[in-house]
């Protein structure tokens, strides 16, 4: 997803800044970065000088256009991350904090299921499944 086009697409001021912060988030594959992590990242892997505020402003703007989403852990940082198809379903483990993308095919049975019984139509998911990850059963 080319996050650049879309903010241009949306008239939003494109700067180097915000380039370096959607870089990151482009290349962080499955990876859930908070804003702090995506902070830390923009000034060791780039010569861009960011500061927090552009971060988190940009996250909002992309957030606001639908291209990223942010979860939060219990009593920790939201994390961000690409929204690809808003089915956004995560297991985390409570005890080392491993998140897991929870498969496309398994989130749309169960939104199914949901439908079915609820009579809802068109349904985005983000939630939160917590257990324990098989290294720390």
């Amino acid at each position: 997803m080319d996050l650049i086009a879309e903010l241009k697409k949306n008239d939003y001021r494109i700067t180097k800044a915000r380039v370096a912060v959607c870089n990151i988030l482009e290349n962080s594959g499955h990876f859930h970065l908070t804003a702090e992590e995506i902070f830390d990242r923009v000034k060791t892997k780039s010569k861009v000088r960011v500061d927090r505020a552009t971060v988190y402003r940009t996250l909002d703007a992309l957030e606001e256009l639908n291209l990223i989403t942010h979860a939060h852990r219990p009593h920790d940082s939201g994390y961000y991350f690409i929204n690809k198809d808003n089915l956004n379903t995560h297991i985390i483990c409570k005890s080392c904090n491993k998140i897991v993308d929870i498969p496309k095919k398994s989130q749309e049975t169960i939104l199914k299921n949901i439908r079915n019984e609820t009579g809802f139509k068109s349904i985005d998911s983000n939630y939160i499944i917590r257990g324990f990850c098989k290294n720390c059963k």
